[in-house]
């Protein structure tokens, strides 16, 4: 969400995605809050988990989602 506004959706793990932002009405010292959401589908989610579970019953591996890389706003031209 940007500014309280749904921009996007991505489905997946592992590939990248962008979401053209909307022109604030602000201003341009605004403040702007930009705001991901992470659904994590470790037992439910179809495909293989390995050692990772809900509850770890004893184990160390726990569930292991979530952003993990470095996110950031860039800035680009209208075409």
């Amino acid at each position: 969400r940007f500014n309280g506004n749904v921009v996007g959706k991505h489905v997946g793990g592992f590939t990248p995605f962008h979401f053209d932002l909307p022109v604030s009405d602000r201003g341009p010292r605004a403040q702007q809050l930009l705001e991901v959401d992470v659904e994590d589908s470790t037992e439910i989610g179809g495909f293989p988990l390995g050692k990772q579970r809900s509850r770890s019953r004893g184990i160390w591996y726990t569930s292991v989602s979530g952003i993990w890389q470095t996110v950031w706003l860039e800035p680009v031209p209208n075409l």
